[in-house]
C-alpha cells in the first residue's frame, strides 16, 4: 500500500523518541522520509538507498532500546554525513593527475623539413 507523502506513520511517536521500541518499528517510521532526504541531498535515487541502508546497516550493529533519545535527529544527521562523506570521497578520487611537463615547441621550419623528408 502506498501512503501519501503527508501521511502520519503508522509507528507511536515512541518510535520518534526512541523510547523502548524494537528497531523493525523504528525502520518502518523513518524509512521512507530518510529516503525522500537523501535522494534530495544526492539527487541518485540508487545512491540514496544505498545511504539509507548503510545509515540503518550501521545503527542495528549498535541498537539497544531507549538508548538514542531522538531517533528521527540521530538518523537524519547520520544521512548527511553519509551523504557528506561520500561527497568528499568522490572528489578525492576524481582529483587529476598532476601536470606533465610540456616539451619544448618545435620552430615551424623543422616541421617544414620533416614532412618533406616524409614525402
Amino acid at each position: 500500500m502506498i501512503r501519501p507523502v503527508d501521511a502520519e506513520p503508522e509507528v507511536s511517536d515512541n518510535a520518534l523518541r526512541g523510547d523502548a521500541v524494537d528497531f523493525d518499528a523504528v525502520f518502518r517510521c523513518h524509512h521512507d522520509r530518510l529516503l525522500r532526504l537523501t535522494g534530495l541531498l544526492c539527487g541518485d535515487a540508487g545512491w540514496a538507498e544505498d545511504v539509507v541502508a548503510e545509515v540503518f546497516a550501521r545503527l542495528l550493529r549498535r541498537w539497544e532500546p531507549g538508548a538514542i533519545r531522538d531517533v528521527d535527529a540521530y538518523l537524519r544527521r547520520a544521512v548527511v554525513n553519509e551523504v557528506a562523506g561520500e561527497f568528499r570521497r568522490r572528489t578525492r578520487a576524481r582529483k587529476p593527475a598532476p601536470r606533465l611537463a610540456v616539451a619544448p615547441s618545435r620552430s615551424s621550419e623543422d616541421e617544414v623539413g620533416e614532412r618533406d623528408q616524409v614525402w
